[in-house]
């Protein structure tokens, strides 16, 4: 049924459909989960994403069904919420508009939970002050739980006792603007995600209190400070810490692999040349970032991303020979890039805005596949007519070229796209 944009009602008869399994009726028009539906006993999974009708009808004995496993309702709007099944494992409802947060106390079977709420009130569409509330204690009933989504324009606090209430806890997702103070988190987490508006600080002894954690991500826009991370991360991302958060060095962060800083006001990133085993480096949107990087030692980087960091004036020394996708963009002040000649396994280079940049010299690597440079500070294109494998070019906004070079040598060439480049243009 799914995508079946007209229909809009479910048949009676479907409960007659003993061997029905799955019901997936996303992109329908259908607003209610009929009562008869509760009454197949093999149906497992019930999935709704992207309906089109305003408001979600959740039948009152879905609580019956024993066989329930998967319950994923992605809609406009919720209004209530009946009593689920215990058998469920699997529960994902957006968006949520009801005066209370749900009781789902008795649903411990419970491994994934995802809940999106609208704000709280009586008519779902109010934009005024919500009452504020923690998370309620029968979270603690969830003891199999192993991922929990949360977004919430009320949820303030977490319960106290969360580490040993959901101590089977690996993914921790939380888009909380209230959310005020993090108490000691689950030992056992692997992946944790927190957006909040309120909050300043983090536990201190993240190092020691999830010496597990794979991956964090952070949107605080008031953090003042990032804590001594634990050891086994493997990615990070910081974006819009603004509030001059400090940072720890990272230097212990030996085994992470991906790197992203976006829109955060810091004045340097301690022990980033040390980051050994790094393959992604994302820096976007640092205004306040004045020094010169320095990557050479960064031997298994893959994947620079360098985007409107105003103040960078230079990066230093060679970067490593393991990179094979260089994007700089919209750097007013970067001045100097390492030569690219050594880097035999370039393949993608984007350079964007950076109106001070000249790189007459940086387009040797013969595996180079993808070459865009657009309003530079560039009069000659030297070595492009080497770039045998290069498959698309784009050259714009370059007023200073003249003449461009011969490109007949360029067999695998399929897209060409050359604009306002002076007297070429």
């Amino acid at each position: 049924m799914s995508q079946c944009h007209s229909l809009e009602e479910l048949p009676n008869t479907i409960g007659n459909l003993k061997s029905l399994n799955k019901l997936d009726i996303s992109g329908t028009g259908i607003k209610k989960l009929l009562d008869t539906l509760w009454t197949i006993e093999k149906l497992e999974v019930i999935k709704a994403e992207f309906v089109l009708h305003l408001d979600m009808e959740i039948g009152n004995y879905i609580y019956r069904n024993r066989s329930l496993r998967i319950l994923e309702l992605f809609c406009k709007r919720i209004r209530e919420v009946p009593r689920l099944p215990e058998s469920l494992t699997i529960l994902k409802l957006s968006k949520l508009y009801t005066d209370t947060f749900l009781d789902l106390s008795n649903l411990t079977n419970l491994k994934e939970l995802y809940l999106n709420f609208g704000p709280r009130d009586s008519d779902g569409e109010s934009d005024g002050p919500v009452e504020e509330s923690p998370m309620p204690l029968w979270t603690g009933n969830l003891s199999k739980l192993e991922s929990l989504d949360l977004r919430s324009p009320y949820v303030t606090a977490l319960p106290i006792y969360i580490r040993s209430l959901l101590s089977q806890l690996k993914s921790l997702s939380l888009y909380c603007p209230k959310l005020c103070c993090f108490p000691s988190l689950p030992s056992n987490l692997l992946s944790l995600r927190l957006s909040s508006g309120c909050a300043t600080a983090l536990p201190m002894d993240m190092s020691s209190l999830l010496p597990r954690l794979e991956k964090l991500e952070l949107q605080c826009p008031n953090l003042r400070c990032l804590p001594s991370l634990p050891s086994s991360l493997s990615e990070l991302s910081l974006d819009g810490c603004k509030s001059g958060c400090s940072m720890e060095d990272l230097s212990n962060l030996k085994t992470l692999s991906s790197l992203h800083i976006i829109d955060c006001a810091i004045l340097e990133i301690r022990g980033l040349d040390r980051l050994e085993n790094l393959r992604a480096l994302w820096l976007l949107r640092l205004q306040q970032v004045e020094i010169s990087l320095d990557l050479s030692n960064l031997n298994k980087l893959r994947y620079l991303l360098v985007s409107s960091c105003g103040n960078l004036a230079e990066i230093q020394g060679e970067l490593p020979p393991s990179l094979d996708r260089l994007d700089i963009q919209l750097c007013g002040s970067l001045q100097k890039l390492p030569n690219l000649s050594n880097l035999k396994g370039l393949q993608v280079v984007q350079i964007n805005g950076c109106g001070k940049l000249n790189v007459e010299d940086l387009l040797n690597p013969k595996t180079l596949s993808y070459l865009h440079i657009t309003d530079c500070a560039i009069s000659e294109i030297r070595g492009l007519d080497r770039l045998e494998n290069l498959r698309s070019l784009l050259l714009r906004k370059l007023q200073q070229v003249e003449i461009l070079p011969d490109l007949s040598n360029l067999s695998k060439l399929a897209y060409l796209h050359v604009y306002d480049c002076g007297k070429s243009g």
